[in-house]
């Protein structure tokens, strides 16, 4: 169809997402393993998939900013789940990283962890280390009260680079 920003008819910057949230939010119908998430369709019985490397399919619709797949961590949840969730992402961070390959596509990396303020401490110090164009602070809004979701982000904000964009 041309292009993400044709078929839109914007021809300004756009962000597309990672698709995290979706995948979260279709916990009864998709599987996650290290090689990304499996979900099905819910009117259909056609499965879909999403890899680590998935944002880079946006390559195809010229999205020129993009998040990698990440992973939420459920709320609540123990920390084995969510340090279990955590390294997932990062692993997935990795490897879409080494996957990309154009350099008109910015990746923009996904801080994760849940509430426990050593993961997004931990998560928000590595993505930081990241070649990337900017940062998302994932998994919030998830379950959490809205104290909880003003806590882990005034843990987090301060540890990211300011010369980045972040959202």
């Amino acid at each position: 169809m041309g292009g993400l920003h044709k078929f839109m008819g914007w021809q300004r910057p756009m962000l597309t997402d990672s698709g995290g949230f979706q995948v979260f939010s279709l916990s009864d119908t998709r599987k996650i393993d290290d090689d990304g998430v499996t979900s099905r369709v819910t009117l259909t019985v056609r499965r879909i998939a999403s890899r680590p490397r998935s944002p880079l399919r946006f390559r195809r619709i010229s999205a020129r900013t993009s998040s990698w797949l990440s992973t939420n961590v459920p709320i609540p949840t123990t920390t084995p789940t969510a340090r279990s969730r955590w390294k997932r992402t990062h692993r997935w961070a990795e490897r879409s990283l080494k996957a990309q390959t154009r350099s008109d596509q910015a990746l923009f990396g996904i801080v994760q962890g849940g509430v426990q303020a050593d993961l997004r401490t931990a998560s928000a110090k590595f993505i930081a280390s990241l070649d990337t164009l900017g940062i998302a602070i994932g998994g919030l809004s998830v379950g959490e009260t809205k104290r909880r979701c003003t806590i882990t982000l005034d843990v987090v904000t301060p540890l990211l680079p300011e010369n980045k964009p972040r959202y």
